[in-house]
């Protein structure tokens, strides 16, 4: 697995263990464990015409249909890379605020197939991604500058 986020993660955090998800292979995605926690990442692309970036988080049923992830077979955390030349960091969201935020099935609350994250660096957001941004800037690692 030759993936520029793995090998951009793993000059910031203990990975082991890393295999490839089947599913959102376009968004370099794998899992792993570190420090004996389980981890499902996600490369974030850039858009052209909407601001912030975009990933693709879902899973094969048992129909073979697309669905969001459930919170109860879900990894305790998400890692989404942001590699955007000279822009880089990373979200690390854990399991509760997947749940709380609506991207993880759970009880009567259908969740998300993908979503947008929005890095610290972007500005001029309109109402909704500036909110988006604003719970998801607690969780976000920037290394522009390193």
């Amino acid at each position: 697995m030759r993936y520029d986020s793995l090998a951009f993660l793993q000059k910031q955090i203990n990975i082991d263990n890393p295999f490839a998800e089947l599913a959102n292979q376009e968004y370099e995605a794998f899992i792993f464990t570190s420090d004996g926690r389980t981890y499902q990442s996600r490369k974030a692309k850039k858009t052209p015409l909407k601001k912030g970036y975009f990933l693709a988080f879902w899973q094969k049923n048992s129909t073979n249909t697309n669905e969001p992830f459930d919170a109860n077979n879900s990894a305790d955390y998400l890692i989404v890379s942001v590699l955007d030349e000279v822009k880089i960091g990373y979200f690390e969201f854990t399991k509760a605020a997947l749940i709380k935020h609506n991207i993880l099935t759970n009880n009567n609350i259908v969740g998300k197939m993908a979503f947008r994250v929005y890095p610290t660096w972007e500005y001029d957001l309109n109402k909704t991604a500036l909110k988006t941004q604003s719970w998801q800037s607690h969780y976000f690692t920037d290394l522009s500058n390193n």
